[in-house]
């Protein structure tokens, strides 16, 4: 724990997104995390969220991460932004964030939102030679 624990951590992160994007022609890049880059839940931030969320991101451009799929947050939502896909999957049982389509975090970052739900929910993931397909399958009331 602590700050070296951290130090080694994005290390290890940025050598792996470094050696996959000098292998040959990788289809797919995906980045799985518990804390969202981007969401569409309203719920309270701190200044380190927003501060890991940003070096994420710039992280994801530079080595072209086509997913990041992230829980954390009580919604689910596609946001994407500079070629990634965020997918938010949290609306498994405890009680649910709202959702604000016109407030997304952090604010004016120029990401963009394509689905948002606080309805309660699970996501599939199909993983071919051919891509990625997600679905979020929210309950009906």
């Amino acid at each position: 724990t602590g700050p070296a624990a951290s130090r080694r951590h994005w290390a290890w992160l940025e050598s792996m997104l470094h050696k996959i994007s000098n292998s040959v022609s990788p289809k797919l890049v995906m980045v799985v995390g518990h804390r969202p880059v981007f969401t569409a839940a309203q719920r309270g931030r701190t200044p380190a969220e927003e501060r890991v969320a940003d070096r994420l991101h710039t992280l994801f451009s530079q080595y072209s991460v086509d997913v990041y799929i992230n829980g954390h947050d009580h919604a689910m939502y596609h946001i994407t932004k500079d070629g990634t896909n965020y997918f938010g999957n949290g609306v498994g049982g405890f009680d649910l964030h709202r959702v604000d389509e016109n407030a997304l975090w952090p604010p004016e970052r120029g990401q963009q939102l394509h689905w948002a739900s606080s309805r309660h929910g699970f996501a599939t993931h199909e993983v071919s030679s051919a891509g990625m397909r997600i679905r979020l399958n929210q309950m009906l009331d």
